[in-house]
């Protein structure tokens, strides 16, 4: 069976409220926008079980795009997001998350993958937090157009894909003069971290174990020199008590239930970064589900035959009622 992408064009300018920055919705020139990118798994744009797919663009560089999928059938009451990993690096798209995007398709689940600028694509600080705000806003405007709910939406980000999807999810915590501040920005029902980089302080202090130095890189150096880039970045405050005395969690409590999912294997990511994020915020008051798989690794959340990938989304089903 084949499957033939759709593309949607959207002639039409949205002014951000957020940051003043125009945000151009037009997904029909594919040399500068691209389609759908479930062709790179699937052969079209389209994955096996979409009715259709329809791909926003929130800025210039084909990299700021959200890509929205729609089940066959009447759709559940729920929107998951999908946060790509990959260390912040320009190495990685959003088509690692094509497989659990399909897979959530099943239960008609609306499913939202988002891609953004990074490490060697004019992303990192503050680049990267501008794009996934930017394009998570985009989905009350999708939903208008294509009529689903957009009130309920689950963030689910694997890796760095963690750290970001928590900024999402902590976004009303945020400054007026930090990146990505809104007034009234998408308040996720509920947030997974699966191997998430939750805590960006001990990331810096275990460079080498955590992405050869990937959050030096992200947040354009160490703590020591940049400690409000951290606060702003960092789920979970530093595991050193007297850093984490003077720079506390700015997130914490995020007043959603969450999962912060990991595997006793992963040698990615420390286990520790899920173990401390969970402590963390069930000091904080939050209802939060520490899972640690016994056996599996860093990358068996993609991977839909897994016992991670079966705990998110049996934790992510939870919410269609």
């Amino acid at each position: 069976m084949t499957y033939n992408d759709t593309i949607y064009s959207i002639p039409k300018f949205i002014l951000s409220k957020s940051w003043n920055e125009n945000i151009t919705l037009n997904t029909n020139n594919k040399t500068r926008y691209g389609s759908c990118q479930g062709e790179k798994n699937y052969g079209s744009g389209l994955y096996p079980n979409d009715e259709k797919c329809v791909a926003y663009t929130y800025g210039p560089d084909p990299i700021q795009v959200i890509e929205c999928h729609l089940p066959k059938g009447p759709y559940a009451p729920l929107v998951v997001l999908l946060i790509h990993g990959g260390f912040w690096s320009a190495k990685y798209n959003r088509s690692l998350e094509d497989a659990v995007g399909n897979d959530l398709l099943r239960f008609k689940t609306v499913v939202c993958n988002l891609d953004y600028r990074s490490i060697g694509n004019d992303g990192g600080y503050p680049n990267t937090f501008y794009d996934v705000a930017n394009g998570t806003d985009l989905i009350r405007t999708i939903a208008e157009e294509h009529g689903f709910n957009s009130d309920r939406i689950i963030v689910v980000g694997h890796s760095a894909g963690g750290q970001l999807g928590g900024y999402i999810t902590g976004r009303f915590r945020l400054k007026s003069n930090q990146p990505g501040y809104s007034t009234n920005p998408v308040r996720p029902i509920a947030f997974v971290s699966q191997a998430g980089v939750n805590n960006l302080w001990d990331g810096c202090d275990h460079a080498e174990e955590t992405g050869s130095g990937a959050v030096i890189s992200f947040l354009g150096g160490k703590y020591q020199m940049y400690p409000e880039r951290y606060v702003f970045s960092s789920l979970a405050a530093s595991s050193n008590l007297s850093i984490k005395v003077q720079y506390p969690s700015q997130f914490l409590p995020l007043e959603v239930p969450m999962q912060v999912i990991t595997g006793s294997a992963d040698i990615t990511v420390p286990i520790s970064q899920t173990i401390t994020l969970a402590e963390q915020a069930k000091f904080a008051g939050d209802n939060c589900t520490e899972v640690i798989v016994e056996g599996e690794d860093h990358f068996v959340h993609l991977n839909i035959s897994s016992k991670s990938w079966n705990r998110t989304l049996t934790f992510v089903l939870s919410f269609i009622h």
